[in-house]
């Protein structure tokens, strides 16, 4: 392990400079220490050696402009008196110097500052490294980025190759525009795995019984890292930033609310729509138990800065998310198209656009069908268990058959994608059991009808308008496709097998509605087959299309509710 001070070595005046007393708390939180300084840089490295013990401060690296780095001071204009503490008397300035640079009239800043580590060292039996950044005292910007490069390398560059760096900053000395640099060194040195301990400042304005604080700006300069998580979990659904930096809150609430948003965004990362759904649910009920406590107390002059700013942040964050709390689908892939979640943008409608029809009455199996499959189950698991030896994995298939057909949700896909575009074929019946379950025997105008209607609806080009860059020849394949899937679906509308609360005048609506559906849905396979071929759509014609859907998802959506 290594710790490193960083300083920007600050300019003084000869005359009325005074040794001041500075008080800090200690780990604890409760018992406080003090240490002495007469220039701006001597009482932060005294708090830094005594942070570090028993370790030991292994390197200062100090940032010096040309002027401080130079300018030789007259010892006989340090004229300031000492003073009396107590029983002992303590030296002034002068007297300090005089003690140091023996029999010389005049000494350089950055000398002092070396002779006075040297001296809080003696007892440990070391000296830390010097390692002096220079810069001029008005720089260009590329001076600038020069010395913050030349400072990241002498922080991090240690002979024995240890990484495990400790940085403590000096925030109090030098021009302002050298502070900032040391702030974003700090910012930079993370991506490096330095750990910031602490970033030390002085508060002259908050004196305590006449000793100036000395305080950890830590907390307050982490804010910057706080707008990046907040982005990072918003754009990316990474919750990693989010987690690190709250954690110091040390909060049961905040890490609980943490848990769950990280399980939400799991499971949005990994494209799991089911397991969204579920998520989110628990998720809004947090984010309001979470609000609602914070509204109701009054915050405590005792939370820290971490707490107080997540109860301010968490609003946000809540507004953000709220298109996919609401679990409506047309918001929900707008959301991700927005935040370019594409494949979760095709999953989602791939795998909940036909319970969206279904909840939302615009194309639903009628209730006496759905009840008849619950039935079916029923009916077969009686005749398999008058079977002499069922075997295990029938009995096993029924009991699961049961359990997910239960709930609408579940069947809703199943007879959409999986069972009306099929059902007049001569397989078995695909919801229930196709061990057991044969299907209805075809109409004689089946398929003259759904050949009929595909034609047409091929002709209708609904997408030929958004597939700007897409190949030709992918455009006709699918829209071919999902013509003649669309045409199955939509005859059994025609037919009365499907309860719904379109209008005749609002059918063509829903027809293109079912349509591009269908055309997603190969897309959304395409996209998770990386076998090399090059079957899929183009990135921005993907995303129009997606985009022309959530139009037409929220158009019915105001005619239905109008």
């Amino acid at each position: 392990m290594k710790n490193v001070l960083l300083l920007c070595m600050s300019a003084i005046k000869e005359e009325g400079i005074k040794e001041n007393q500075y008080v800090y708390t200690l780990s604890d939180g409760k018992k406080q220490d003090e240490v002495w300084g007469f220039v701006t840089n001597e009482a932060p490295m005294r708090y830094v050696m005594k942070m570090v013990f028993p370790n030991k401060l292994d390197r200062i690296v100090i940032i010096c402009s040309n002027e401080v780095s130079n300018r030789k001071i007259e010892i006989s204009k340090c004229n300031e008196s000492g003073k009396e503490v107590g029983t002992q008397r303590r030296d002034s300035f002068q007297e300090k110097i005089q003690k140091l640079f023996l029999g010389k009239k005049e000494f350089k800043l950055l000398d002092y500052y070396k002779k006075l580590v040297e001296l809080e060292t003696e007892d440990y039996d070391y000296v830390p490294e010097y390692k002096e950044i220079p810069i001029s005292d008005n720089p260009e910007d590329t001076e600038v980025a020069e010395a913050v490069i030349n400072a990241v390398n002498n922080v991090m560059e240690f002979p024995d190759k240890d990484n495990d760096i400790h940085l403590y900053i000096d925030y109090n000395g030098g021009p302002r525009y050298v502070a900032f640099m040391q702030v974003v060194l700090a910012q930079f040195l993370k991506t490096r795995n330095v750990q910031l301990e602490q970033i030390i400042t002085m508060n002259f304005g908050n004196k305590q019984n006449g000793k100036v604080p000395l305080q950890n700006l830590l907390s307050i300069f982490d804010s910057t890292n706080l707008i990046g998580s907040i982005n990072e979990y918003i754009n990316y659904g990474r919750i990693k930033g989010l987690k690190e930096y709250f954690k110091k809150a040390q909060n049961k609430e905040i890490n609980k609310l943490l848990d769950v948003m990280e399980e939400f965004s799991n499971n949005l990362q990994l494209c799991r729509t089911s397991s969204i759904m579920e998520s989110a649910g628990a998720l809004l009920e947090e984010f309001e138990t979470f609000i609602n406590k914070a509204e109701l107390e009054e915050q405590s002059k005792k939370d820290n800065t971490y707490t107080q700013l997540f109860r301010y942040v968490i609003r946000d964050i809540q507004k953000e998310f709220q298109p996919l709390l609401n679990k409506d689908i047309a918001e929900i892939i707008g959301w991700c198209i927005e935040k370019q979640y594409i494949q979760q943008a095709l999953t989602f409608c791939s795998e909940c656009l036909p319970q969206y029809l279904w909840d939302t009455g615009l194309y639903k199996a009628k209730d006496e069908e759905y009840k008849d499959v619950l039935q079916v189950i029923d009916d077969v698991d009686n005749k398999t268990n008058g079977r002499e030896n069922p075997s295990k994995e029938l009995k096993k298939a029924i009991d699961e058959k049961r359990k997910y057909f239960s709930k609408e949700e579940k069947y809703a896909y199943k007879w959409f994608v999986q069972y009306l575009p099929f059902c007049f074929q001569d397989d078995k019946y695909l919801i229930i059991l196709s061990e057991i379950k044969e299907l209805p025997n075809m109409p004689e105008k089946y398929k003259a009808d759904v050949k009929k209607m595909s034609a047409q609806i091929e002709k209708k080009q609904y997408l030929k308008s958004c597939m700007k860059k897409t190949e030709s020849e992918k455009y006709d394949k699918a829209n071919e496709n999902a013509s003649n899937n669309a045409a199955k679906v939509m005859w059994h509308y025609e037919n009365g097998r499907v309860q719904s609360k379109v209008t005749e005048q609002n059918k063509e609506a829903l027809e293109e509605i079912i349509y591009i559906y269908f055309f997603m849905k190969g897309q959304r396979n395409a996209a998770n087959h990386a076998d090399g071929k090059k079957n899929g759509f183009e990135y921005a014609d993907i995303c129009e299309v997606l985009t022309y859907l959530v139009k037409k998802l929220k158009m019915q959506n105001e005619k239905r509710k109008g």
